[in-house]
């Protein structure tokens, strides 16, 4: 049986778009109407550059947190992965450990 389609209004990116049309034109044909909502859109960039802090914050907190069991991860160093996952460069111009993916782990 097929899932059915969610209509098309309720599609993020088509609000999103609509939004953006809506605004144009009432930039363009209402323009006093333009002007009078400069506080409202003044105010939500506010709110969206008020939460990336805290949403940076978190995600490096959830990142961090995460990491309990490092033994699972496989450490080599950076020369010795160069021939199975196509690493070219070094960081700092030295030779420093970094997590092996699981693609080079099957590897070798």
């Amino acid at each position: 049986m097929a899932t059915p389609r969610r209509p098309w209004y309720t599609i993020l990116y088509v609000q999103v778009l609509l939004a953006i049309a809506a605004g144009i034109l009432i930039g363009h044909y209402f323009s006093n109407l333009g002007v009078a909502l400069k506080p409202l859109g003044d105010g939500f960039i506010s709110l969206i550059k008020m939460m990336i802090g805290p949403v940076i914050f978190c995600t490096v907190v959830h990142g961090i947190g995460s990491m309990r069991d490092l033994k699972g991860v496989n450490w080599r160093p950076l020369p010795a992965r160069r021939g199975n996952c196509g690493s070219r460069t070094r960081a700092g111009g030295g030779c420093c450990c970094i997590p092996d993916c699981a693609r080079c782990a099957a590897g070798s």
